[in-house]
């Protein structure tokens, strides 16, 4: 095994289990880890480690990805788990899990019908990473205060790809700019993906900070999309 596999997963292993531990230990170090999780998600890559990497392989991963962003996730989860907020049930099962895991099984189904597996298998593993951001974040966020948090997050984040999409074609001259997530595709997606988000922010009762948040999230993710043509 590489040297930097070892390192990668002797970071893992403490960062997930020392991860854990102070996010149950401490509420408002969970809201910090809740935070970062949303806002680094997007530039995932450049915080991770590839085991079994395959660089040549034009897929959405190119091995076993790890990053901080599964760190963060995994100890919100079980800080979720471990140590429910009062008045919270230390599990329930989110709207729409069901049908991931029947997804899940059917992708499982064709990994284990194909040849190579490795691939396949890479994939499957960021379907579980994908699944524990949600679970993390479907156990976090139980109140409208939690909902606050993630609206910001999300705004701030989004925000943050509007102006690196600027920065990227009008100051670096990048034609189809990438933003974090070095594929303008990808990009794309993101934008008009969470755009709806604040639509529903600015139609609801949020305080009105929030709701200007909203507003130039969708003016700069209207931007960030015609940039990646």
């Amino acid at each position: 095994m590489p040297q930097k596999d070892i390192i990668g997963l002797a970071l893992a292993a403490m960062g997930m289990f020392g991860g854990a531990i102070a996010a149950t230990a401490s509420k408002r170090l969970r809201d910090f880890f809740f935070v970062a999780m949303i806002i680094l998600a997007p530039m995932t890559e450049d915080w991770d480690v590839n085991f079994v990497s395959r660089d040549f392989y034009r897929g959405t991963t190119r091995g076993f990805e790890f990053s901080l962003v599964d760190i963060l996730s995994f100890s919100l989860l079980a800080s979720a788990i471990l140590a429910p907020r009062r008045g919270q049930t230390r599990g329930f099962w989110p709207a729409s899990f069901g049908l991931m895991l029947l997804f899940f099984l059917y992708a499982c189904f064709n990994v284990a019908l194909a040849d190579p597996r490795l691939f396949g298998m890479f994939e499957l593993f960021k379907m579980i990473r994908g699944i524990t951001i949600f679970l993390a974040v479907a156990f976090f966020v139980r109140s409208e205060r939690e909902l606050r948090l993630f609206v910001l997050s999300l705004g701030l984040i989004v925000c943050y790809e509007g102006m690196l999409a600027l920065k990227q074609r009008y100051f670096e001259g990048i034609n189809r700019v990438p933003g974090t997530v070095d594929d303008s595709n990808s990009l794309s997606v993101l934008l008009c993906t969470t755009a709806p988000v604040f639509v529903a922010v600015i139609n609801a009762r949020f305080p009105k900070i929030l709701k200007a948040l909203a507003v130039m999230a969708i003016a700069l993710s209207a931007v960030g999309v015609i940039l990646t043509i």
